[in-house]
């Protein structure tokens, strides 16, 4: 299978769309009584094939982060090769279960606004002390491209008012 194509020389402005829209749906989460996490998948034409919430609040199921749900959505409509091909945003960095399941997945590129290390200062939890740039590194070949903190104090800030 060939490399996916690396977003890393499309440049900033694309990464910050997706990350603002992943805010958006993170804010708009928290509104609606939820955790303020999303992710996003988008195909390597710029098209979003899914977006998703975290539903832990609502589904009362600890397992329900946004990039799970995303995983889960896309698994039933789009093909393995497609998942291969897409970047997933995350409005904060995956957690390390969310890192396991990209990799599962089969994602080669994640983008993610706030990281761990400020989500785990907002939040005064050891919880988030995980990178998912490490975990992701630590799996075997192909290997995940990593991008972020992108645009973290906005993505930090919806944290903040959560």
């Amino acid at each position: 299978m060939p490399p996916p194509k690396d977003r890393r020389s499309q440049g900033n402005s694309v990464h910050e769309k997706f990350i603002r829209q992943a805010i958006e749906i993170a804010a708009n989460t928290r509104n609606n009584g939820g955790y303020p996490f999303s992710a996003i998948l988008v195909d390597p034409s710029g098209r979003v094939m899914i977006t998703a919430e975290n539903t832990v609040a609502t589904t009362h199921d600890g397992t329900r982060h946004a990039e799970l749900n995303a995983i889960q959505l896309a698994a039933a409509k789009f093909s393995a090769e497609e998942i291969s091909r897409a970047t997933l945003y995350a409005s904060t960095e995956p957690c390390v279960m969310c890192s396991g399941a990209i990799h599962w997945a089969g994602i080669r590129t994640v983008v993610f606004g706030c990281s761990a290390k400020m989500l785990a200062a907002v939040s005064k939890s050891d919880d988030f002390l995980f990178s998912c740039r490490e975990t992701l590194s630590r799996t075997r070949q192909p290997s995940v491209v990593v991008i972020g903190p992108v645009l973290e104090s906005e993505a930090m800030a919806v944290h903040k008012t959560a």
